[in-house]
């Protein structure tokens, strides 16, 4: 148990090498934006300065979607190089000689990734926070706004607690659920590839976007003939938000069991190549 620790603990480690100066860019735009949405929240400054910044913060919205969305690609690029080189590359000389079992290898492996998506997650979400106009949204005091009131009321009588807290319970657990797989899939594209003697990277694009592509078709398609032909799933109250939310919660509690069963799948796919036709470079 303490070789699989120091074993995330290193890979956590060299993955968190290429992404922080990602949250890095993602703190400072974010700061930078909060403090322009303060300056230009001053109704009596010159109107040339104020098109000035209201410029130079667009810049930064734009800047910061480039970060946000290249910290989510550069996480996709860490866990493939991270995965080949420990496995496949000079490192994969002592972590397979590590005296911990194949499977527990790919456990810690994912634990570290998964973690990462975790945090780059949080980190785009806090950030996100500080770039939009929170003053103004609290300002303007929408919860007392009849409009939204009456939405409110309308939800809780036509829906109660008992179908939204477990819309987003189901919600989240989809999300985490969804993640290993997607992590188990990148493990999956990367040893089919080293299986290959050549274009091996074109080999690992393309199963990743035409594999995974024709995996989401399938589990789509799964959850559509189920509703078709399962007739408790169809039971119309005559409430259209009502229909909505068991639509959704039936549909991520499909998901779920999808993914998780998907995720088996690639694990065990995993680990029989990593233990019957694993090939060093």
């Amino acid at each position: 148990m303490k070789i699989l620790g120091k074993l995330i603990k290193y890979d956590f480690s060299d993955i968190g090498k290429l992404i922080f100066p990602f949250y890095i860019g993602l703190g400072v735009t974010g700061i930078g934006i909060r403090m322009l949405l303060f300056a230009l929240a001053n109704n009596g400054m010159d109107e040339y300065l104020k098109f000035t910044l209201t410029l130079f913060q667009s810049t930064l919205y734009f800047v910061y979607t480039v970060v946000a969305i290249g910290s989510v690609i550069m996480l996709h690029y860490g866990v493939i190089v991270r995965f080949h080189r420990s496995v496949y590359g000079n490192e994969g000389y002592l972590t397979n000689t590590l005296p911990i079992s194949t499977p527990q290898i790919i456990l810690a492996k994912l634990i570290t990734c998964l973690s990462w998506f975790i945090i780059n997650a949080f980190i785009i979400l806090l950030t996100f926070l500080l770039i939009i106009p929170l003053e103004e949204i609290i300002s303007s005091k929408f919860w007392e706004n009849p409009n939204f009131i009456q939405m409110i009321d309308y939800l809780k009588a036509v829906l109660g607690i008992q179908y939204i807290l477990p819309t987003i319970i189901l919600f989240i657990v989809f999300l985490i659920f969804w993640t290993i797989e997607r992590v188990l899939f990148l493990f999956f594209c990367v040893i089919v590839a080293n299986i290959t003697i050549s274009y091996r990277i074109l080999t690992g694009a393309a199963l990743f976007f035409i594999a995974g592509g024709f995996l989401n078709i399938t589990k789509r398609m799964i959850l559509v003939f189920t509703y078709l032909y399962n007739p408790s799933l169809r039971l119309e109250t005559g409430n259209m938000a009502l229909n909505v939310v068991k639509y959704i919660i039936s549909a991520n509690t499909g998901l779920i069991v999808l993914t998780g069963i998907v995720s088996v799948i690639l694990f065990l796919t995993v680990n029989y190549i990593l233990k019957n036709k694993l090939n060093l470079e």
